[in-house]
């Protein structure tokens, strides 16, 4: 019996430490590409204004997102939403790179999720709740 509770904290403490690394990475890109899409859209040559409206619409789509989550993430399951989320978020980044059209880069930046409330699960959930989930 102890050996397999003594497996069940070694799996406890794995899942913990996954989901907290992903959580610091996702965390890190967020932040990163915060700053670097300002200085980014600046060296294209948009202005204060345009910067601001591409930022204030990624922050929307964060929060839209971040509803979604509450309401879809149990019916399709939290892993699959949030594999789907990430993908967005890079498609979103890819977009807005790929992209000088300033309304095809509002649409891209609403996929970026800027906001702090793009750390959708680890932050909001206990990490033994999310490993229950699979």
């Amino acid at each position: 019996m102890n050996s397999q509770a003594s497996n069940g904290d070694v799996n406890t403490y794995r899942d913990r430490f996954i989901i907290n690394t992903a959580a610091l990475l996702r965390s890190l890109g967020v932040g990163l590409m915060g700053v670097v899409l300002g200085i980014y859209l600046s060296r294209l040559g948009y202005s204060a204004l345009g910067i601001g409206v591409v930022v204030a619409i990624g922050l929307v789509g964060s929060a839209i997102a971040t509803a979604l989550v509450g309401v879809a993430a149990d019916r399709i399951g939290r892993k699959r939403f949030l594999v789907t989320l990430s993908l967005l978020t890079a498609l979103g980044g890819l977009g807005l790179y790929a992209s000088v059209n300033f309304p095809l880069l509002l649409v891209f930046a609403a996929h970026l999720h800027l906001g702090p409330e793009s750390q959708l699960a680890p932050r909001r959930k206990s990490p033994s709740v999310l490993c229950q989930c699979r």
